[in-house]
């Protein structure tokens, strides 16, 4: 099985308290759904780095620092999100289900430096993510 790339966000545990179940699955679910096109999104840029010919097909890679260049397009399809819930308690996972992510996230086997495209959630779109969950929330 696939170890999978996952990043958590944990929100502030007040605010959530003060919402109901069924407000904060809805904001989780908001959430998880723009995290999940946000890794599609980051999984979707032209490479950077070394370009080379396979099978007679060109590929350019990416770059060390940057989010993993297409190829095949299996890992963005392999990307998703999930929002479990029960007790009070909720989690929006977002992940990306193949053999490779996690090597390529964290730079590991022939890679030269990590290509970062799930943990970049907790940075780059962090905002977003906040934004989306409070939207749902409010529904």
């Amino acid at each position: 099985m696939a170890r999978n790339t996952r990043v958590r966000v944990t929100l502030d545990q007040g605010a959530l308290d003060r919402l109901s179940s069924r407000k904060m699955i809805q904001g989780l679910k908001a959430a998880g759904v723009v995290g999940e096109a946000a890794v599609k999104v980051e999984l979707s840029q032209p490479g950077t780095g070394r370009t080379y010919t396979r099978n007679g097909v060109t590929h350019t890679a990416s770059s060390p620092g940057s989010s993993p260049a297409v190829d095949t397009g299996t890992l963005r399809r392999s990307s998703g999100h999930e929002v479990r819930a029960g007790l009070g308690t909720g989690i929006v996972s977002i992940f990306a289900n193949t053999e490779y992510a996690l090597a390529l996230e964290e730079g590991k086997g022939k890679l030269r430096g990590p290509r970062p495209f799930v943990s970049l959630l907790g940075t780059k779109h962090l905002t977003r993510l906040v934004a989306a969950f409070k939207r749902g929330a409010r529904q």
